[in-house]
């Protein structure tokens, strides 16, 4: 192998790792919340503390609420102005979406939708169904029947 051939080698390597690496990332920032249910007012309740990685020591941009009362699970996220949560089901044919870094992908057909549910790639042609949220204290609340 001469040096050219050896370098190119060691870069197809190096963006390969970096590629892996990004990819691993993706998969294990998904946190899968602890909540309460309160059926009373029909609503959701997680903790505002489920958004801090303690191993980290960094806020999460999102996490996954999986609720009994619902089909599929709920994308909640925190920004600027609070949170939106998303049902987690595909507009196009209800597969159950992958949050992957900015983006819910629908692993069925390829649909993608961004973090205020927006269609950003068909075939869906339809917005993500929003809940909407409350802050209670340390909650955030969810009312997925409103």
């Amino acid at each position: 192998m001469n040096r050219k051939e050896f370098i190119h080698q060691i870069g197809i390597i190096c963006v390969s790792c970096s590629a892996a690496a990004i990819w691993l990332e993706g998969c294990t920032g998904i946190h899968y919340a602890q909540h309460q249910w309160d059926g009373k007012d029909q609503k959701i309740m997680v903790s505002k503390g489920e958004f801090l990685d303690k191993k980290r020591n960094t806020e999460r941009k999102f996490i996954v609420v999986r609720n009994e009362q619902l089909d599929f699970p709920v994308y909640l996220w925190k920004n600027t102005d609070g949170y939106i949560a998303l049902y987690m089901c595909c507009t196009h044919k209800g597969c159950e979406l992958n949050p992957q870094n900015e983006f819910l992908i629908c692993p069925c057909h390829g649909s993608e939708f961004d973090r205020l549910g927006k269609v950003q790639n068909p075939p869906a042609d339809q917005d993500l169904l929003r809940f909407e949220t409350r802050e209670e204290g340390d909650f955030v609340c969810i009312f997925p029947s409103k």
